[in-house]
């Protein structure tokens, strides 16, 4: 019979080696456990030891940001500033109405004043040669050339939809005949804008050079903006942001004088006690929503989570002037949401856009990506925790404006240490 290495291990023994394989699954070395848990993520004690407090709270972002990118978590990541943002919109429109009604412009006079200088929105049909402005000078002149040629045939008469099939580098271009979406100001690049707007309906345009290339346009269709979609437009012609901002300072004020503060329940709030009353409340005439638990534990996640312990630990006065003070967006909104004020989706949707934009490029220059497996975000967190590329070091710097909503969603553990 053939020998063996030694003896053949007990199924004890084996149910240990198979519970080691699990655990390595789980990024953390069998029979030592993690110094450092990030959500499902360990680090030994050696890897915690190398690192100074700055640098392993570092770590804890950049974990808990690859994370959320790798588990497809950016929404939730990005949704306390999504809200802030929208808030933000919410409030200026607020202020610009408290405005107007306390300086007496009525609707008939906004109005009226749109129709002196209404927006448009344009409908156009182009083609376009590619030619960016950073390609050698050869490639630029003959690009041009192109388009000008495309531009005598369409002024001799030819069908502008056959030449953007001939002449047009943009995808799709001949299935749509060059026919773009409707664009209003700031849809396109300042100088096709500037070049469509001038048009007459039916009009075709010189050569309209871009950062893309040379481009050849006709005006389809100029389309008046109604006047119910561009109303803040209108209002900031009336009464600035400035001015406005102070009609709702003083409005405000005013709530406030009537408002009535439970102490008592504040101090609860940061004993970290349950509190089952509001924290604040008004007089039922005024119409405000009573302040609660909620709403100042809100207020308080927009501070840097190691703010929230100085937060807790204030002197009594201090704390009931936070709670006044966080009580001017709870009074605003309740104002706007009383008079149907909401962004719109467009409004949504761009600040959304927005924030995703920035998650991909942190993401991209931190080196997480969708679907990326723990153990990967884990040794990828350690590489960019100590790369040196301006990218890197931006996107670190970056992230920590989420510092409150990542530790939120992927909290960090010390363990042996009493959990708060």
């Amino acid at each position: 019979m053939g020998g063996t290495a030694g003896p053949r291990p007990s199924h004890r023994a084996a149910r240990g080696q198979a519970a080691c394989a699990v655990l390595a699954l789980f990024l953390v070395a069998c029979g030592d456990p993690p110094a450092l848990e990030v959500g499902p993520v360990g680090y030994e004690a050696e890897t915690v030891a190398a690192l100074d407090p700055a640098q392993r709270t570092l770590l804890t972002r950049l974990t808990a940001f690859g994370l959320a990118v790798a588990q497809d978590s950016v929404d939730a990541l990005i949704a306390p500033k999504v809200r802030a943002d929208l808030q933000s919109i919410v409030l200026q429109r607020v202020a610009m109405e408290l405005a107007v009604s306390s300086e007496g412009v009525d609707e008939d006079e906004l109005r009226a004043a749109y129709a002196r200088d209404p927006q448009h929105e344009l409908v156009v049909r182009h083609l376009v040669v590619l030619s960016e402005r950073w390609r050698p000078p050869e490639h630029r002149d003959s690009a041009r050339a192109r388009a000008v040629e495309a531009l005598e045939r369409a002024r001799a008469g030819e069908d502008l939809q056959a030449l953007v099939a001939e002449y047009s580098d943009e995808p799709r271009a001949a299935e749509r005949g060059g026919l773009l979406e409707p664009g209003r100001e700031g849809s396109w690049v300042p100088e096709f804008w500037e070049a469509a707007s001038s048009l007459e309906e039916g009009e075709i345009s010189d050569v309209v050079e871009t950062e893309f290339g040379f481009h050849v346009l006709r005006l389809e269709e100029r389309r008046r903006v109604p006047f119910e979609e561009v109303r803040d437009d209108v209002l900031e012609t009336f009464v600035n942001l400035p001015r406005a901002l102070g009609h709702a300072a003083d409005w405000v004020g005013g709530v406030q004088d009537e408002m009535r503060i439970d102490t008592g329940a504040i101090r609860a709030w940061q004993a970290g006690d349950p509190v089952g009353r509001p924290l604040v409340r008004w007089p039922d005439t005024l119409g405000i929503p009573e302040y609660g638990a909620e709403e100042l534990r809100s207020y308080v996640d927009t501070f840097r989570s190691e703010t929230v312990p100085e937060v807790r630990a204030m002197a009594s006065a201090d704390m009931v002037d936070l709670v006044v003070g966080s009580t001017r967006t709870h009074v605003l909104l309740a104002r706007a949401e009383a008079e149907g004020i909401a962004p719109s989706e467009a409004q949504r949707q761009a600040i959304r856009d927005r924030w995703v934009s920035r998650v991909a490029r942190w993401a991209s220059a931190l080196g997480f990506r969708r679907g990326m497996p723990e153990k990967e975000v884990k040794a990828q967190s350690l590489q960019a925790l100590t790369a040196q590329a301006q990218s890197v070091a931006q996107a670190r710097a970056e992230i920590s404006q989420l510092a409150g909503r990542l530790e939120q969603l992927y909290p960090v553990r010390t363990p042996g240490a009493p959990t708060p």
